[in-house]
């Protein structure tokens, strides 16, 4: 071998003993103790493959769920080529959910800096990277409580909510079907941004920031086929198409400041929400920079519509499988109506804190739904755990999903069952139970959502039914999707004139019967009858009992023409303009009313073999 030859040898030998040492220090990182079992992968991209595998399940991710097994309820492993160590033990999570600015500081995925850049912000263009923003937390969430928590719900926010998800169910009743996770993020996107900020967004406007929603949850990987990949193309065409919500040191949201500008020079257009406070707070707070200010707008409103529609989605895919639990809403609504003292008033904050079965619904809906891969922190020194040593700087991800799908905290955790949340305790909640994280850094939309969902579920289950059209696919990859969609077609139910007609004409007495008649139309439905109306449904009445036989001259033959003129006089009223929707439309017959001993709808509600008939 000559000394060429040596010479390549030589280096070869370098080169295997500098990988190998690379390789050994990936494996087995610097600690000042011991390290949670697990695996951090191979160099670079750690474990990252396996974590992004999809799964067709509600269950906890199997990446998560298989390592548990393997390794405890704490492993370290590395994601994105970040260090992470992983718990699913619930008090240690709690405990470092109350740890913040003391062990941890608030952190998140550098596709979040990346996909709207937090650099910069400062009035003098000083740097200042994402993790050096915690000092204004709870500024920022004091002024988002002030707009959305629970005293804002009560004394304005609630009516307007009410009738957001009235109108959007009249809408939605009058399609052949429709994707719930698109329709929902639709109207609670243009709910929100009308509500904090004051401006009607532009049609589709809500599945573009789904989108980008999405990517701030994945991993950064810029690879084609990733929705990361997928979500930076979406945002690389923003300056075009939605040039709405971001603004960095090169570009600013036209939109958010036209808003700005206007609010500053038209003081008389004060409305007193989100945008005002900002424009407030800039007098006295060095860091609230047009940029930030911005920059906060956008993120609240990300994170204001994504949650909420995947929640309701989730739930109405549960409840079409679960008649039991529909039912015991439906009781409890009813009980609700019932008991209104104005009739034509709309939900009041006393029966909203009523619904104590609905918001048992509402907590089971968000335990199953775990929208994002966990909760982030980052060590800011040292962490000692159950013996182990967990290193500055590394990040900390808490598994929402193996807290609120544990078996050994909920039984038979992939069953959809709001029974249970009746004898859950309290630190059993608080412990495994945190779909809006916990500590100083607890979502501030808690109530909000909640209070969406349940006044959503109470105008549905009180007026409409729906049936499943297609798709209801889970997957995780790991953010939860709905596949294809999920299809439903809405209803709404013919409320108590049909039903109680079918009662009251048994009297023999003609006139008495026209009086009733006219008053029940008038109580049920809002409307007063044209003469004869009643002679022609008292027909009609009678000749649903005869044979189907269409054909000139028979008794259902007749029925079936005056049968169209009593589905058009129902589909006029129910179409009726918003505000005579909302006053009329919206009462119910109260009481069980049976007909003919054969048909038999609860509390005014025409039976649904009636209603596909008066539908077709």
């Amino acid at each position: 071998m000559g000394p060429l030859g040596i010479l390549m040898y030589v280096m070869a030998l370098l080169v295997m003993g500098l990988i190998h040492y690379r390789v050994y220090r990936w494996r087995n990182p610097k600690c000042n103790g011991r390290l949670p079992p697990g695996s951090m992968g191979l160099p670079l991209i750690g474990e990252t493959i396996q974590f992004l595998i999809p799964s067709k399940s509600i269950d906890i991710p199997p990446f998560i769920k298989t390592r548990i097994m393997k390794y405890g309820p704490i492993f370290k492993t590395s994601l994105a080529g970040l260090p992470v160590v992983v718990s699913s033990d619930p008090e240690f999570n709690y405990y470092i959910l109350q740890q913040e600015g003391k062990l941890v500081e608030f952190w998140y995925l550098d596709s979040f800096a990346k996909l709207i850049d937090l650099r910069g912000l400062g009035r003098d263009g000083e740097s200042t990277p994402l993790t050096s923003i915690g000092h204004i937390h709870k500024y920022m969430r004091n002024m988002v409580l002030s707009q959305i928590g629970a005293e804002a719900l009560r004394k304005r926010i609630l009516p307007d909510m009410e009738e957001t998800c009235q109108k959007a169910l009249v809408d939605w009743s009058t399609q052949e079907s429709l994707d719930v996770k698109k329709a929902t993020s639709s109207v609670i996107f243009d709910f929100t941004a009308k509500l904090l900020y004051g401006f009607e967004p532009e049609k589709n406007m809500s599945e573009r920031f789904s989108y980008i929603f999405q990517g701030l949850l994945s991993f950064p990987l810029n690879i084609p086929g990733t929705v990361f990949h997928k979500c930076l193309k979406i945002y690389l065409a923003y300056d075009e198409l939605t040039q709405i919500f971001i603004q960095n040191q090169k570009m600013g949201l036209k939109l958010m400041k036209d808003l700005m500008d206007e609010r500053r020079a038209m003081p008389e257009k004060h409305r007193g929400d989100f945008l005002d406070q900002i424009l407030d707070g800039m007098k006295t707070e060095s860091f609230l920079s047009d940029d930030f200010s911005v920059l906060a707008m956008f993120a609240i409103l990300l994170a204001s519509f994504d949650i909420i529609s995947s929640s309701l989605t989730l739930a109405l895919m549960f409840l079409t499988e679960q008649p039991m639990v529909v039912k015991e809403l439906e009781k409890e609504h009813e009980e609700i109506l019932r008991n209104r003292e104005q009739r034509e008033g709309g939900l009041t904050w006393k029966e909203y804190k009523s619904m104590n079965f609905t918001m048992q619904v509402v907590n089971e809906s968000l335990r199953m739904l775990n929208v994002g891969p966990g909760i982030m922190r980052r060590a800011i020194r040292d962490i000692h755990v159950n013996g182990y040593t967990i290193p500055e700087g590394w990040t900390i991800v808490i598994a929402q999903s193996a807290l609120q799908l544990n078996p050994e905290t909920y039984d038979d955790p992939l069953s959809f069952n709001p029974w249970r949340w009746k004898n859950l305790e309290p630190t059993v909640v608080a412990k495994s139970f945190i779909p809006f994280g916990g500590g100083a850094r607890m979502c501030a939309g808690a109530d909000f959502t909640k209070a969406f969902i349940a006044v959503f579920l109470h105008h549905l289950i009180s007026k409409y039914s729906w049936e499943k059209v297609k798709g209801g696919e889970i997957i995780r990859s790991p953010v939860l999707g709905f596949g294809d969609g999920f299809y439903i077609k809405i209803r709404f139910i013919v409320n108590g004139l049909w039903a109680a007609w079918s009662v009251l004409s048994c009297y023999e007495n003609i006139v008495t019967i026209f009086v009733i008649f006219d008053f029940g139309a008038k109580l049920l439905c809002g409307f007063g009858p044209e003469k004869n109306t009643s002679e022609t449904f008292n027909f009609l009445n009678q000749d649903l009992m005869y044979f189907p036989l269409n054909i000139p001259g028979a008794t259902f033959y007749k029925c079936l023409k005056i049968q169209k003129m009593a589905m058009k006089l129902m589909k006029d009223l129910i179409v009726m303009d918003d505000e005579l929707y909302s006053q009329r439309i919206m009462r119910r017959a109260i009481g069980d009313i049976h007909v003919n001993g054969s048909t038999l709808y609860i509390n005014g509600n025409i039976s649904l073999e009636m209603s596909e008939m008066l539908y077709m």
